[in-house]
């Protein structure tokens, strides 16, 4: 307590009321302790302390492994710890705090390996957070987090969740093989993400998913899933997705499946193996109430490019090879439809660029091209 610089290692604490080793407005150095079984954290950050807390281990607490909690001057840095097996979070930061979390494993934990919430601005950077309980990074309660360069993975959950109003800025993250989403939007009111440069890999639903609420931008990551029905990339209504310079890759019932609001431009929609019948296998799936903007986009080996039912749709300049008959099917358009500019490429003189059933739609200037092949 009381502003003190103590040094603090090579300790064994356990079976504590409290924290194994709590502060209070001080700045030690916590190195090389192991934190086991105390009724509270293992390590516990308050009221303004700025630890430097490294190399430690904190594992079977019944709160979190390292819990940081009250107030904007609480910036402790937590970095090279092993936080596993904790009945809450492995690291759990809140209440405005603004922690620098870097290069940690945090592992089995019965909540997020990483868990932040009710206001906290962490730094997340460079850490592994696998095979815990709920997501491997989680936040939520109007927290402003920036994940960056972490690997989440083998989660019951997400890879990394946001909820509850949260602002986010993702980076350079490796999120695969979650049993859930790789990157999940929970509903909120307000959330705000922006997503770039991240492998979101062989989750087991979507790579990521978007519900009402969230305004996200998507920017040069690999998105990417095989096998099954479910979407790469799901948009629900009430939520809306820019994605911009992706690599969308893989199976399922469609690259983005849109309920709200999505605008694409510049990405690579590449599939597996068209289904030519049975269930959807759609580059882009825009359900009745949608609003789908098209630009720019390349689109290969699905059965259709675009499918559109009673959804509000701009498609130009967009380039399709290898489809079932009909690169872009729109069906009881709404008046307003724009498809112009496009470009299919296919080998049978019978396919077709555009089909529309509906109301008035300018659809000009699409060109039907033979495949050198």
């Amino acid at each position: 307590m009381k502003k003190s610089t103590a040094l603090i290692s090579e300790n064994t604490c356990f079976e504590n009321f409290y924290a194994g080793i709590g502060h209070h407005d001080a700045s030690p150095l916590v190195t090389k302790n192991i934190c086991y079984s105390n009724i509270r954290a293992g390590i516990g950050i308050a009221e303004g302390a700025c630890p430097n807390v490294r190399g430690n281990r904190c594992y079977k607490n019944r709160r979190a492994g390292i819990g940081i909690r009250t107030g904007t001057m609480t910036k402790p840095v937590i970095e090279d710890n092993d936080c596993y097996q904790n009945d809450m979070a492995g690291i759990g930061n809140e209440e405005h705090v603004e922690p620098t979390i870097r290069n940690n494993r945090c592992y089995e934990n019965k909540l997020a390996g990483i868990g932040s919430r009710d206001h906290a601005r962490p730094k997340i950077i460079n850490n592994r957070c696998y095979r815990n309980l709920a997501a491997g990074i989680g936040t939520e309660g109007a927290a402003v987090a920036l994940i960056e360069g972490n690997e989440c993975y083998e989660n019951a959950r997400a890879g990394i969740g946001q909820r509850g109003n949260a602002q986010t800025t993702l980076i350079g993250n490796h999120c695969h093989h979650n049993k859930t989403s790789g990157i999940g939007f929970d509903a909120c009111k307000t959330g705000q993400a922006t997503m770039r440069d991240n492998r979101i890999i062989d989750n087991a639903m979507v790579a990521v998913g978007i519900h009402a609420g969230w305004t996200v931008h998507l920017s040069n990551n690999i998105l990417s899933r095989k096998g099954g029905l479910p979407p790469i990339a799901m948009v629900f209504k009430g939520a809306a997705a820019t994605f911009d310079n992706n690599t969308i890759h893989g199976e399922g019932v469609a690259g983005i499946r849109v309920g709200g609001v999505v605008v694409a431009t510049g990405n690579r929609f590449q599939g597996i193996t068209i289904r030519k019948a049975g269930p959807p296998n759609f580059g882009v799936w825009a359900l009745a109430g949608s609003k789908v903007t098209l630009t720019h986009n390349q689109f290969t080996t699905w059965r259709h490019a675009l499918f559109a039912s009673e959804a509000s749709v701009t498609a130009n300049q967009n380039t399709i090879r290898d489809f079932h008959k009909t690169a872009l099917v729109i069906t009881n358009a709404p008046q307003g439809v724009n498809v112009s500019n496009n470009t299919a490429i296919s080998q049978n003189p019978q396919d077709k660029v555009v089909v529309i059933q509906g109301l008035q739609a300018k659809v000009t200037n699409n060109v039907m091209q033979t495949d050198p092949k």
